[in-house]
């Protein structure tokens, strides 16, 4: 474990640098290695007019205080210690505040988000160190105006940041896609278990059931890289699709009534359509566009064969059956038992299946207790 000395001694630079560089007192704890505001200050020391300077205590806290500026610049230890150095020119006196004019001059050179991403997190480091500095009320005159100036010049070059580094990212999913596209490899999706479809590493969207759902569906090159990419990967995986719908037994498929959705293995494949009779609705696959018509054919077939004669016995089942636990008048347990089917239906139908249901179960002319509202 490293260890530095926090009972620091300012009453000399000499007895800084002493104190600063005190052994451990426990032999379990090492002595940290010089960090950078120990070898600014040593480099600062060596200087007569910053040695002369540091004639009293206050003036070594001060000296300190400046060297302990964390290096938002990265421009190296000796760039480090020459921004110090410029600053103890104008705070060497404890007493003493930099001027507006000069804070002016470093600050406002930085106010623009124009540049590419080097140039914005150049001007992003630069405007953290003054932020660092207006946070110091006893560096600056008017330290609350430029917390505030500083504060927002930061936060308009760090969403400019983000804006570039997004569009780089785009920039480099689009020609990875691109570049895909004009290959005459296939491509190999990946398929997440949340249904993210990853294309050459890069995500482009979300398959539910047999539809994909695009990341982009922005008219742009970059939109047209992500649908058309995707398209040409999730080809196989969608035909696989199709062909385990058609060799599917009829009881795979069940009704989501709550939104008419056919699901398959968990996942919606159709929809249900109104038809002529109201009994037997149509189903309607859901995506799969661009698929081999032939196959998608013979998916919907199977979907709507299997659907009907599920559908037919479902629908006997619901009329046979005494609801005798649900709360929610006759029509309304029809409508939350087959609401799909009940959404489909005229209103003539279900004024009469409405009467039928009351001759079914005959109670002083309404539904059973169990089934009123």
């Amino acid at each position: 474990m490293n260890w530095r000395n926090d009972a620091l001694d300012f009453s000399s630079l000499d007895a800084l640098m002493d104190s600063l560089k005190r052994p451990s007192p426990h032999k379990v704890l090492r002595r940290a290695p010089e960090a950078l505001d120990e070898s600014t200050l040593a480099a600062l020391s060596a200087i007569p007019e910053v040695r002369k300077g540091a004639s009293s205590t206050a003036h070594v806290r001060r000296l300190w205080d400046l060297c302990t500026l964390p290096d938002f610049r990265k421009h190296g230890e000796d760039g480090h210690i020459r921004l110090v150095s410029s600053l103890a020119e104008k705070l060497m006196e404890p007493d003493a505040r930099i001027k507006d004019e000069w804070m002016f001059a470093q600050v406002e050179r930085l106010d623009s988000v124009e540049g590419d991403i080097d140039t914005l997190q150049g001007r992003l480091a630069q405007i953290r160190t003054w932020t660092y500095a207006a946070n110091r009320a006893d560096w600056l005159e008017n330290a609350a105006t430029w917390r505030e100036r500083t504060r927002d010049i930061e936060d308009r070059l760090s969403d400019a940041l983000h804006e570039g580094l997004m569009q780089r990212f785009v920039d480099r999913r689009t020609s990875a896609l691109l570049k895909a596209l004009h290959s005459e490899d296939e491509i190999a999706p990946v398929l997440e278990p949340d249904g993210r479809v990853l294309v050459q590493g890069h995500e482009v969207g979300k398959l539910a059931g047999l539809a994909f759902v695009p990341d982009s569906t922005a008219s742009s090159l970059e939109g047209r890289a992500v649908r058309n990419a995707a398209i040409k990967a999730l080809g196989p995986v969608i035909e696989q699709k199709l062909a385990g719908i058609s060799a599917a037994e009829a009881g795979a498929f069940t009704l989501d009534a709550q939104t008419a959705q056919v699901m398959f293995e968990g996942a919606a494949i159709g929809v249900l359509e109104k038809r002529h009779d109201w009994l037997a609705p149509g189903v309607k696959l859901m995506g799969a566009e661009d698929a081999d018509a032939g196959l998608r054919g013979r998916a919907q077939g199977r979907v709507q064969a299997g659907w009907s004669s599920t559908s037919a016995r479902d629908w006997r089942r619901c009329l046979r059956s005494r609801p005798r636990s649900m709360a929610i008048s006759c029509r309304g347990w029809r409508a939350a038992w087959c609401s799909s089917f009940w959404r489909l239906a005229p209103r003539s139908t279900g004024a009469a299946a409405d009467a039928a249901c009351r001759r079914r179960w005959p109670m002083r002319g309404s539904a059973p207790r169990s089934a009123r509202r």
